[in-house]
């Protein structure tokens, strides 16, 4: 999953929305328009309320030419989701998230589909949707209806292909009957024709009612009944019996049946968008059942209509982009006139700098990056406005008259930035723009006609080409022009038609020209660039298999967005296959390689989707680990939520030098699929609504935010708090005044690679944890335990956010439980009491996965181990946890990708810990299994692991030390020279680590013999008939011999009366002498010295037994003040002559735990020893 933000900029200008589509839902509620340049825009509104305005909140970008169908469908295969399927005339489709807008797929019909011309609905099906489209070639009109799977944006079904006996299909329903699908189509003539598909085949019907042409034509649910509006009135028909009925009407200009009612109701509108329901009741019988009143100074506005149940929107607009939409309610059961609901206009409240319709832009990069410095923006009007974008430095504008701008381009070198503008009148301007000035150095006069795009040569040409570049003009015509000579070189006429597509090869030195002859065949054209000579020409699929092949073997390694071209950034392959496009070059891997979110090397990626209005996206991760602070301060000055809070913005100006934009709007964005983009509109209102209405979007912009503030307070001067007030409004002060949280999202970073990302995630999710509980896991909310674990299971209600992370339905459900895990945790007083035993057993099979959610469910059981997990989790899962855990970690540590395994092992690691702390012979019941399977590496890692236990809680570790050094002991069989070797500084540090903090645990490594030594370790608590102290011998990794550390004779617990069984402290200290050959040993319990004095011979000559051998001498230790078995809280044998009661023994489970661990033996000399506890010397002693 990935963290990446959009932001779009806007030019200070309004646009024209020349409507064609429209489309209302109730839930949410909200109206889409589709226009003839192919934007969308997305508005909100509220029947119900009190509320009279209509809210437009986003401009969906992702189509390039005129929308022809907009209809709600769901957006998920598996379950009922909603989003609605927008077409356009050049067969590209896209399916949108209904509640944020996003694009969710985008796609192209096949080649064969030349141009769509009406979607529908299949009535009771909102999974498939029905094309109609049609093409002209050679004369004779063709078409058909295809069916569309909206979860995967692929053709289903084909009900008709051929031949049309209409003009075009303009209106289309179908209905499906059990196996078969029937499909109506209909023109603006009245002609129709019915289509059927089954299993024996395809059945066709026709007819025609000759009429004139008509305004609109619309056909019924069921296919029944045809209404054909015209502005005399209109007339409908019926298709079975043929029976007509007319009803005239004044200046009537268009009418469609109501498609989401039971009865055929339809609605016809006037040019004064006064509009009339009417209700089909018989044969011959239409019943007027409501009113919607006209507008007053209506003149010059087109008007539409679209409806849903009882909402019938109106929505007038002309080309000067001013849009009013009203809503109103009516009820069928009576007639009367419609109730007003509420209004709205698209760019209420926005003021105009520029009322010149903008033609084309630019977003010029940095020579050599992709970090956008100079905003370009081209007009009807010849004059063209640079804007500068770099933080700190005022933004520049310039302007120069002359023919209308048709395409911008940017040339870059070392030496110079050259801005090339083609013209109306076919002319090519170059502009010198460095420094963000600009000056006219040459005009070119390569053509007759407009310009409309440029091709560039690749960064890895040579000269001459590295200082040349192609335009493409409606004269069809390709011209080469030189940087170097000021004109024009090579000049390519004769092209059959419009020019769809060029590749320029400077290495092969040809140029491919793709277009499309009259008759609708697909041209190839190739040329030599050195001669200018026509080398072949191609047609049909010859021309484009030729194309794909010239494209794929293109020498090209740029990631460079676009071309540095002002080509809409929305022209990517939208299909499978390499298909035509105007005025793009790039291959379908080239363009997808430069979107590619995970490309490291850019953080900003910046387009044009439309004229006037750029995208840029921001990959968290790689804009987080640069060490470039202007492009940090930029990022701010484009991503702040400016006039929010004043007195932040002015400290953020004072003290950062980051500016709020002034010549241009920001607004935030959503990256959608393959390029595609939501832009919200850069209003106060449209952005409050927005991020009210969608928590996942606020979350991942405060994440985003808090990120930055972070990473910007590593360059900031020392004392300065701007930062820390950036995190902390972020944090807190915009989730008040802006949204609200969704803690799944901040659960879904916290192992982010960028460590910025990581504490702003942990930041945000404690600081929003008292706001944004679910319902469901809130105290006394009423829901069973049953239904908390299917929630808790499933990935219901996260498609937004999985959607803007690039996540899957198992990352839905892991950022759940860790969610749910962290709440039980930090916040037990917020959710309910059996959350924690809920959420344990998917924690542990969550940490046994491989993904990167595992570290997390490692960091979360890890920290709340032994507050809230230690009482749920048995003895039998924590050994088979950890035999897990170990063998994950070997996996992650063969992995050769050392970017976010480094901190996943460490979290592991870190469980590994709180396992053994947790339960300590469980734990070391898992490594003695793991060491029976000869893996060593895994044993190391948990013996590791067992030194943060030791330094925190060694009392846990005290009753097993015997277990934890054999075990260690058994890492340096010399059998294993190789292994030894990797193993023996390792042991030697756990080993060094134990005798540090056990006294009863001690050490002889002469510096002499690296490879030898002697390592004691004694009995803490056991039977005082049986305790023991085993000496090993380090070089052989074998035990030496077992010392006999028992009771003394005459002790009662040795008394032929004494219970069987009597547990006591053991051994307290040990200490090898000085040379080795001696060991003394302290016991506490009994203020005993134990001394065995042997030779070398000894130790190393006689062979090796497990028998224990007797103590050479036993001294007895005067009790003194502070010094007695009964002052030491860690006595448990009061007395020695005494018996013990009931109490007592109870009191010797507990004896580990109050282990004295202050004492310690050091030599005086080579028989006087030294006894100390802690600071305190308790005495010096003659052996």
């Amino acid at each position: 999953m990935k963290l990446e933000v959009s932001q779009g900029l806007w030019a200070s200008n309004t646009f024209a929305h020349d409507v064609r589509v429209a489309l209302v839902l109730d839930k949410p509620a909200t109206i889409w328009t589709g226009a003839a340049d192919g934007k969308i825009f997305l508005w909100s509104f509220d029947s119900r309320s009190s509320s009279k305005d209509v809210l437009p909140l986003a401009l969906l970008c992702g189509h390039t030419a005129a929308i022809v169908g907009l209809q709600a469908c769901d957006r998920s295969q598996s379950q009922s989701q909603g989003g609605v399927l927008s077409v356009c005339s050049e067969r590209g489709m896209c399916v949108w998230d209904s509640d944020t807008g996003k694009c969710l797929r985008r796609r192209r019909l096949p080649p064969s589909i030349a141009q769509p011309t009406s979607v529908s609905r299949v009535p009771g099906e909102t999974k498939h949707i029905c094309v109609g489209y049609h093409s002209s070639s050679s004369g004779q009109a063709k078409g058909g209806v295809l069916v569309v799977d909206t979860s995967t944006l692929r053709v289903t079904q084909n009900i008709y292909h051929g031949l049309l006996g209409l003009r075009e299909i303009n209106d289309l329903v179908v209905v499906a009957q059990q196996d078969e699908f029937k499909a109506t189509v209909a023109d603006l003539k009245g002609n129709f024709q019915v289509w059927s598909k089954n299993k024996s085949g395809q059945e066709g019907a026709e007819g025609d009612l000759h009429v004139e042409a008509a305004e609109a034509v619309s056909l019924s649910n069921d296919g029944k009944l045809l209404l054909l509006v015209s502005p005399l009135g209109w007339m409908l028909r019926s298709l079975e019996n043929l029976s007509i009925y007319r009803e005239d009407g004044t200046c009537l200009v268009g009418g469609y049946f109501l498609r989401d009612v039971e009865k055929h109701q339809f609605l016809v509108w006037d040019g004064q968008g006064s509009a009339t329901v009417y209700s089909v009741e018989g044969s011959n019988s239409v019943a007027r059942v409501s009113v919607v009143p006209g507008l007053k100074g209506s003149a010059g506005c087109k008007i539409t209509f679209c409806s849903i149940g009882d909402i019938i929107v109106r929505i007038d607009y002309n080309r000067e982009a001013s849009v009013a939409v009203w809503t109103s309610s009516w009820k069928g059961a009576a007639t009367g006139r419609a109730s007003f609901g509420s209004s709205g206009r698209l760019w209420k409240g926005l003021e105009t700098a520029n009322s010149i319709t903008i033609t084309s832009s630019l977003l010029v990069p940095s020579y050599g990056t992709l970090v956008p410095s100079i905003f370009v923006c081209g007009y009807a009007n010849g004059d063209f406005d640079l804007i500068k974008l770099e933080p700190g430095r005022k933004e520049v504008h310039a302007s120069e008259n002359g023919p209308s701008i048709q395409c911008l381009a940017v040339h870059q070198s070392e030496l110079r930035q050259v801005l090339l503008s083609g013209s109306m009148d076919g002319s090519v301007c170059l502009w010198d723009i460095e420094a963000g000035n600009r000056s006219l150095i040459a005009v070119l006069h390569p053509h007759v006609a407009p310009v409309r795009q440029f091709v560039l040569p690749s960064p890895e040409s040579s000269p001459p080409w590295d200082e040349c570049f192609v335009s493409v003009a409606d004269d069809s015509t390709v011209a080469l022009s030189s940087l170097t000579s000021l004109r024009t070189e090579r000049i390519f006429p004769g092209h059959a038609g419009v020019i769809q597509q060029v590749v320029w090869d400077e290495f092969r030195a040809y140029l491919a020209v793709l277009c499309t002859a009259g008759d609708g065949q697909l041209v190839l054209y190739i040329w030599d660039i050195h001669s200018g000579a026509r080398e072949r020409i191609l047609r049909g699929a010859a021309a484009q298999s030729m194309l794909k092949h010239f494209a794929s073997r293109k020498r090209r390694t740029t990631e460079l967005h676009g071309d540095f071209t002002s080509a809409s950034s929305l022209l990517l392959p939208l299909d499978d296959v390499h298909s035509p496009m105007a005025s793009q070059e790039m291959t379908s891997s080239q363009v997808q390689g430069s979107m590619d979110p995970h490309c490291k090397q850019h953080a900003i990626r910046a387009g044009c989707p439309f004229p006037g209005i750029a995208a840029i996206h921001f990959d968290m991760t790689s804009l987080l680990s640069t060490v470039d602070e202007k492009l940090l301060k930029l990022s701010l000055s484009v991503l702040h939520f400016w006039g929010i809070d004043e007195e932040l913005d002015k400290s953020v100006a004072d003290e950062l030098q980051v500016f709020q934009p002034r010549h241009h709007r920001v607004a935030a964005g959503i990256a959608g699929n393959r390029g595609s983009v939501t832009l919200i509109l850069p209003t106060k209102e449209a952005a409050s609504k927005f991020w009210s209405r969608s928590s996942v979007l606020f979350s991942m912009r405060a994440l985003t935010m808090v990120s930055l503030a972070q990473r910007l307070l590593t360059f900031s001067a020392p004392g300065s708090m701007i930062c820390s007030a950036l995190a902390a409004f972020y944090t807190a002060g915009a989730v008040e005044k802006l949204g609200d949280a969704c803690l799944e999202i901040f659960a879904c970073f916290w192992q982010d690679p960028a460590e910025h990302v990581r504490l702003a995630a942990r930041l945000l999710f404690h600081s929003a944890a008292s706001t944004a509980v679910p319902d469901i896991l809130q105290n006394d909310n009423g829901s069973s335990f049953d239904d908390l674990l299917e929630w808790l299971e499933s990935s219901g209600g996260q498609e937004t956010w999985l959607g803007l992370t690039g996540g899957s339905d198992q990352d839905g459900r892991a950022c759940r439980i860790i969610m749910c895990g962290a709440l039980a945790i930090w916040h037990k007083s917020l959710v309910r009491h059996d959350l924690s035993s809920s959420t344990a057993p998917l924690l542990l099979k969550l940490v046994r996965t491989s993904d990167r959610h595992s570290a997390t469910a490692a960091e979360v059981l890890c920290a709340g181990m032994a507050s809230t997990w230690q009482p749920l989790i048995q003895s039998e899962e924590v050994s088979q946890l950890t035999s897990d855990v170990l063998f994950l970690i070997q996996c992650i540590g063969g992995d050769g990708d050392h970017g976010g395994h480094i901190a996943t092992t460490e979290h592991h690691r870190a469980l590994l810990s709180a396992l053994a702390l947790a339960d300590m012979p469980a734990f070391l019941i898992a490594l003695e299994r793991v060491a029976s399977t000869k893996s060593s590496s895994s044993v190391l890692l948990g013996l590791t692991s067992l030194v943060q236990v030791i330094r925190t809680s060694p009392s846990t570790v005290i009753a097993c030390l015997g277990r934890i050094v054999s075990l260690a002991v058994r890492l340096l069989d010399p059998a294993d020279s190789l292994q030894r070797r990797h193993n023996f500084p390792i042991i030697m540090e756990v080993i060094k680590e134990m005798s540090q903090a056990f006294p009863m645990v001690a050490l002889y490594h002469p510096v002499a013999q690296s490879a030898a030594g002697k390592l004691a370790v004694g009995d803490p608590v056991g039977d005082i008939r049986s305790l023991r102290i085993h000496v090993y011998d380090l070089y052989s990794a074998s035990i030496m011999k077992v010392l006999d550390a028992s009771g003394p004779p005459g002790h009662p617990a040795l008394s032929p009366s004494a219970r069987s069984s009597t547990r006591t402290l053991g051994i307290t200290a040990l200490s090898f002498s000085n040379d080795g050959e001696g060991l003394v040993a302290f016991s506490h319990q009994g203020l005993i010295l134990r001394w065995w004095s042997v030779g070398a011979a000894w130790w190393d000559k006689l062979s090796r037994s497990t028998v224990p051998v007797q103590c050479t001498k036993l001294v007895l230790l005067p009790p003194s003040p502070g010094f007695s078995p009964k002052s030491s809280s860690t006595s448990i044998i009061g007395n020695l002559s005494g018996s013990k009661n009931v109490e007592e023994v109870e009191e010797e489970s507990e004896s580990e735990e109050t282990i004295d661990l202050s004492f310690r033996l050091h030599w005086k000399s080579d028989r006087i020893v030294i006894l100390s506890r802690g600071n305190h010397q308790v005495g010096v002693f003659q052996l």
